[in-house]
């Protein structure tokens, strides 16, 4: 059988954890992305900044709360124009041009963001998402690697480069991003179903095979994986396991089955 990536139905899994970071520092429900992130906020009263850039910045995550994005940027702005080093606006500021799809105000924002505080990470995992909506991946690597400079455990940042090396046709490198994502958690099913797609370009179907069946041994009913492994067990002139997932799969989503057993019968 061609073992080309035409037959996969299901290809690389888009970004992980890709979503905007704010602040949110005076939401009461709000999930600080990282703790030192925490401290610095609620201390922000303390060290010398503006009451009436924070009365701001304060407006303009609520205006960013209810949708009205274009209010929320001229209050960040005016925050910024009175404590132009506030970081935390120049954050905020980009994720609302995000929300307007103003993709190259936010790079700048969010760039001005870490020209101030280089290891802001919040900003920095802004800034790679958006030069991954803008499929500047070259650019989206750099911002990656600058995370890890500054936290190498982060295993979001390992996922997304390895989706950003995939797009390149980086197989090789996205494998070893995949790995170091499951180095350090290896629940992370998303990473080994990539990872099985991405041997699968490379022609290494054995490895697809594990990865895949690590991937299912997490989630077993995903019908990606049950798919992706039986053209797999094809490819690997295995027609038997190939046909025991078509019976797998028929039970969890009969449409992709059918799919599948037609590949079987065209071996």
């Amino acid at each position: 059988m061609n073992s080309e990536a035409i037959y996969y139905k299901f290809v690389i899994i888009s970004v992980l954890s890709f979503i905007v970071i704010s602040t949110g520092a005076f939401e009461a429900d709000a999930k600080q992305p990282f703790s030192e992130n925490s401290t610095i906020i609620a201390s922000l009263s303390d060290s010398g900044l503006s009451s009436t850039a924070l009365e701001y910045y304060k407006q303009g995550m609520k205006y960013s709360k209810a949708g009205k994005h274009k209010n929320a940027i001229t209050a960040f702005k005016k925050a910024i124009q009175i404590a132009p080093d506030y970081i935390y606006a120049h954050n905020d500021l980009g994720n609302a041009y995000v929300d307007l799809k103003k993709y190259n105000d936010a790079v700048r924002a969010y760039k001005n963001a870490i020209r101030i505080k280089p290891d802001f990470i919040a900003a920095l995992k802004n800034l790679a998402y958006t030069l991954a909506i803008q499929r500047e991946y070259k650019k989206e690597i750099s911002a990656h690697k600058k995370v890890l400079f500054y936290k190498l455990d982060d295993t979001e940042t390992h996922y997304n480069l390895g989706v950003a090396y995939s797009k390149l046709k980086k197989y090789e490198e996205a494998i070893a991003s995949y790995n170091k994502a499951l180095k350090i958690n290896p629940s992370m099913a998303d990473a080994y179903y990539n990872l099985g797609v991405t041997y699968s370009k490379l022609n290494k179907h054995i490895e697809a095979k594990d990865s895949y069946r690590k991937m299912l041994a997490l989630h077993p009913d995903d019908p990606g994986a049950r798919y992706n492994l039986g053209v797999t067990y094809l490819n690997l002139e295995d027609k038997k396991s190939a046909l025991q997932e078509y019976e797998t799969l028929k039970k969890i989503d009969s449409k992709t089955a059918l799919q599948l057993l037609d590949l079987i019968n065209n071996k």
